[in-house]
Formats: C-alpha cells, structure tokens, sequence
C-alpha cells in the first residue's frame, strides 16, 4: 500500500502545486476555461434555453455564471490519471484507464457545468446548494468509482477481464 499511496500523495501535491502557482495563470489554462464554456452554452442551446458563452462565461437574459479555476475539472482528473499511472497495470491498462477516463471526467464536468446553469435558469435558490453540497461530492464519488471500476478491469487475471469463467 505504501509503493501506492506515497508517490500518489507526492505527486498530487506537486500536481496542485503546479497547478495553483503555475497553471492557472496561464493563457492555455484561459482558453480551455473558454473552450468548456463554449461547450456547455452550446449544449445548453441544443436543449432549447437560451445561452451565449464569452470568456469562460455563460449568459442568458435569465442567469449567467463563469467557469473559473475550480469548475475546470482538472484536478479530479489529474488525481484521477495519478491513480491510474501508479496502478501496477499493464501500460496498455494504463493508457486506456488516462485515456477513457479523463474523457470521461472531462464530459462529466461540462455535465456539471449545463446542470448548474439549468438550475440557475429554472430554480434558482438551489443554485448554490447544487454547486457546492451536491456536485463537490457527486464529482469526487464519480471519480472514485470510475478508478475503482477501472482498477477492478485492468487488475483482473486476463482471462477474467476477457469474460472468461
């Protein structure tokens, strides 16, 4: 447990580290704060409410709120990948668990995203319950799980994660 849990820690430290002194302050980091905006307005206006995104913000003559650091997702799916990274996986494993479940975070966020504006929208004083007491948490279980289900797949005798019995 120890060959885990201590590079996962140091890693996740240096990674937040990074991430607070270095990255949110760049201009890479502005534009995919941007771009996930633009994300969610569109899937917004696909679900017939009215939307517009600008500089990582989402507007509607009804609410508007902006994506900033800490609605970015990144950290999650960057514990997440560490997780991944140091399971004693194949690198095979490994990659599909990066590849597959980092998507899978990303849409998971943008999902957060279009829920927390429809409430905005349609019931507002839940908007801040839902952001913090419900999506926090509901992202972290998510996360979890989705390392667990991976790690039960990649760590499994190969016959068994090939559906043999």
């Amino acid at each position: 447990m120890l060959k885990f849990f201590v590079p996962y820690i140091a890693l996740a430290i240096a990674f937040n580290v990074f991430f607070y002194s270095t990255l949110t302050n760049t201009d890479l980091f502005r534009r995919y704060l941007a771009a996930t905006a633009t994300v969610a307005a569109a899937i917004i206006r696909a679900l017939g409410v009215e939307a517009a995104s600008a500089s990582g913000s989402i507007d509607s003559s009804r609410f508007a709120i902006s994506v900033k650091t800490g609605c970015d997702g990144l950290q999650p799916i960057a514990l997440f990948i560490i997780a991944v990274v140091l399971a004693p996986a194949s690198l095979r494993s490994r990659l599909w668990g990066v590849g597959i479940g980092g998507l899978l975070l990303l849409v998971l966020n943008v999902t957060r995203i279009v829920t927390l504006f429809l409430a905005g929208v349609y019931v507002p004083s839940v908007f801040e319950a839902f952001h913090i007491d419900v999506w926090q948490g509901l992202f972290i279980l998510i996360t979890l799980g989705l390392w667990i289900a991976w790690a039960r797949w990649a760590l499994a005798p190969a016959g068994a994660r090939d559906g043999e019995r």
